[in-house]
């Protein structure tokens, strides 16, 4: 997949989706702009006035992307997002879940409202797995109202979080923790 919005923005989508299952098959999980999204590039992108509710994997941009381990990588660059994303789990202002380390998620922010009612979530990533994160922001309001594995940018499983930044007060945790899981870190 190769999709380049030439630095358009798109307003006025409305998911609203909270049964098991996935997107494709009329259920809530793999909610974004692009629901799954297994290798590629996705580029120059914005999405405002928008709003995304699901049960998991739900972001502006991409509910889920993962390459499984192909020679085919997933890069998403340069996008933004100003929407409102809201699902139980594994979900983010941009992306909701990303695998391996063939993902890359650079040059990004997000500047919507992302609340999780349970666990992993973020205002780039919710569920980043191996992935890299670079040279992003998050200044959107990012809520966990009941677990805490949930961070400023993602939730982190062995991902690298390069040069990104927050918002000081953006997240919100149910015990406060404001950087649960966040990485690698780096300044390179």
């Amino acid at each position: 997949m190769f999709f380049d919005g030439q630095g358009h923005t798109i307003s006025g989508i409305y998911f609203d989706n909270t049964d098991y299952g996935y997107a494709g098959d009329g259920g809530g999980n793999y909610l974004g702009l692009f629901g799954y999204v297994p290798g590629g590039t996705i580029k120059n992108l914005g999405i405002k006035d928008s709003y995304f509710r699901g049960l998991e994997e739900v972001g502006a941009i991409v509910g889920y992307a993962r390459t499984n381990n192909t020679t085919l990588p997933m890069l998403i660059e340069n996008c933004y997002s100003e929407a409102t994303v809201e699902a139980r789990s594994y979900s983010g202002g941009l992306v909701g879940m990303a695998y391996d380390a063939l993902t890359r998620i650079t040059d990004c922010y997000n500047a919507g409202e992302v609340t999780i009612s349970s666990s992993y979530g973020g205002g780039i990533g919710g569920y980043m797995s191996s992935v890299t994160v670079s040279n992003c922001m998050n200044i959107g309001k990012v809520t966990a109202t009941a677990y805490n594995h949930t961070g400023a940018i993602c939730y982190s499983q062995g991902a690298t979080v390069q040069n990104c930044y927050y918002l000081e007060g953006s997240a919100k945790m149910k015990n406060g923790t404001l950087l649960y899981g966040m990485g690698k870190q780096t300044s390179d």
